[in-house]
């Protein structure tokens, strides 16, 4: 219950859940106007050998909208730990629909590569929207690690329409020094392509940096 103008507003929420076994869970919702269903399903001969597999599908229908049943399904696939000790992937998939078009659907990818104590990894995401029939988001980085010094990264959006506050194209470099463990600094430079952001006297360049100091009493200093 909650105040709504010079009244109450009245809500209820009924949920059941049920482990079948260790692969299948599901979880059903009712609402006030509309209900929810989630299952999720994990494989054990794809959950073994360092590898993770899982897949959710999750449903809301509203059947008393205003222009009749109003329904959406989600769906996710996440894929990881395939490979070898030295590279392996990690894939992410997801499409939503109304069960009469799609309407987004995205992907993500990440590759690890080890050698040695170091670890590189690639990744990029997509997402396609079925509405304005484009893709509305591209992304790609690459981030080396397990450096004495720390880490150092790359990586570039170069669709970003899917959000409006940053619907530039970037590309940034940065890297995070915390050799002694004591004091973490980071600093990250990045450039827009479009030249819609001012930054650095006026250029489309932007520049983050942060330090934190640890001392042995615990205290902290940002």
């Amino acid at each position: 219950m909650s105040k709504k103008g010079d009244g109450w507003k009245f809500g209820s929420k009924v949920e059941a859940s049920k482990k079948f076994d260790d692969e299948h869970k599901l979880k059903l919702t009712a609402k006030n106007k509309e209900y929810e269903a989630e299952w999720s399903f994990s494989p054990a001969d794809f959950n073994k050998d360092g590898q993770e597999t899982t897949l959710e599908i999750q449903g809301t229908c509203n059947p008393a909208a205003a222009k009749g049943a109003d329904c959406d399904v989600q769906a996710k696939l996440a894929l990881g730990g395939v490979g070898s000790d030295t590279v392996k992937s990690w894939t992410h998939v997801e499409v939503c629909t109304d069960l009469k078009t799609l309407h987004k659907a995205e992907m993500c990818e990440n590759i690890s590569i080890k050698n040695d104590d170091l670890t590189f990894n690639i990744g990029g995401k997509g997402v396609w929207c079925n509405e304005h029939k484009k893709m509305e988001e591209i992304q790609a980085q690459f981030v080396a690690g397990g450096f004495t010094w720390g880490e150092a990264w790359v990586r570039a959006a170069i669709l970003n329409a899917s959000k409006k506050e940053y619907n530039g194209q970037f590309v940034t470099a940065g890297a995070c020094f915390c050799e002694n463990k004591k004091q973490v600094v980071t600093s990250e430079v990045s450039y827009d392509l479009t030249n819609k952001f001012k930054g650095l006297q006026g250029m489309p360049l932007l520049w983050n940096f942060s330090a934190v100091s640890k001392f042995s009493n615990g205290s902290t200093c940002n």
